[in-house]
């Protein structure tokens, strides 16, 4: 692929912007206490932070693909709150999933063809990470899975913060907390609790959450990987990724993205 097959996507209103991030939010507080931390991550409010910044990434892409009329099955992958999700959504009858990493930099986007340079992930700690399923399929009239790399603007080079921050009271916090240390970021077979019973409590002890954006960034679309296209990628340990704008803590198997089949060209064909 080449820099006329990158999808900078564009969301014009403030107002929609924070109901994606506030959706993220929610689900992030809501499903904390059965989500296994893969990142070994102590800070609960860091923990709360990085599933709100993956499933945002994911509300952007929706709202993309949503404002260009294409359909996907989002339905059937959905899982409650309090279980794992299997794949983020089926489009034509292949099972995806979204990666999407955040970049630091300055300026909205990187030039064009740094994009092209950065390298496509998929998390590879063990065989039970997402490389090590990523020919498993959950759904019976799939063909099999495939990914689509995304990229998103963290924040600036020197800076360490995130592009948003959630505010909410330190006795909501203690709440959340208990929940989790009650569950250990464990899936669960059957609803502990519903949602409304933790949402009445979390605001009884201090109302709403609040966001502070610090930026707004776009998501950029690059590339898809299927079946044919895992051959093509390699190990990457942390220490292994030399590109100045992405950071990883984690060993990944990963390709660069001007080695992949681009998005834009699938849906051209497909939709």
């Amino acid at each position: 692929m080449d820099t006329s097959d990158l999808i900078l996507t564009t969301i014009d209103t403030g107002s929609t912007y924070e109901t994606l991030m506030r959706n993220a939010v929610e689900y992030a507080m809501l499903s904390i206490p059965f989500t296994f931390d893969r990142m070994g991550i102590r800070d609960l409010n860091r923990k709360i932070l990085n599933i709100a910044k993956g499933k945002f990434a994911e509300n952007v892409f929706d709202f993309f693909l949503n404002s260009e009329g294409v359909e996907i099955n989002r339905q059937l992958t959905t899982t409650p709150f309090y279980q794992s999700d299997n794949r983020d959504f089926i489009f034509n009858n292949f099972e995806w999933d979204i990666k999407n990493n955040y970049l630091s930099h300055h300026g909205d986007f990187l030039d064009l063809d740094e994009y092209l340079d950065l390298p496509a992930l998929v998390p590879n700690r063990g065989e039970w990470d997402q490389w090590g399923k990523r020919e498993k399929t959950f759904f019976s009239n799939s063909y099999g899975t495939a990914y689509v790399f995304t990229f998103m603007k963290k924040g600036n080079k020197e800076e360490r913060n995130d592009f948003f921050e959630i505010k909410y009271t330190f006795k909501q916090e203690l709440f959340i907390r208990e929940l989790y240390e009650t569950y250990q970021g464990k899936h669960q077979s059957n609803s502990p609790y519903e949602e409304s019973w933790f949402w009445n409590l979390f605001q009884e002890k201090g109302g709403n959450f609040d966001i502070n954006f610090r930026s707004k960034p776009q998501m950029v679309i690059t590339g898809l990987a299927l079946k044919d296209d895992f051959a093509k990628f390699k190990h990457y340990k942390p220490s292994q990724i030399r590109n100045p704008y992405i950071q990883t803590i984690i060993p990944n198997m990963g390709v660069k993205v001007q080695e992949l089949k681009s998005f834009k060209s699938y849906l051209k064909q497909h939709f």
